[in-house]
């Protein structure tokens, strides 16, 4: 099965990878960061 979807800037796409920075604050909350230290982390510019 094909299913189409509507990327946010590339139109429409066979499958969607995520955004840069899409999944950043799952993967470090899963790592042991806090939510506070991930918010310093993209104030300071070190994630997207």
């Amino acid at each position: 099965m094909v299913i189409e979807i509507d990327h946010p800037t590339l139109g429409k796409v066979r499958s969607l990878s995520p955004l840069l920075g899409e999944h950043t604050g799952e993967v470090l909350l899963n790592s042991g960061y806090t939510k506070q230290g991930i918010e310093h982390l993209r104030q300071t510019g070190v994630i997207v």
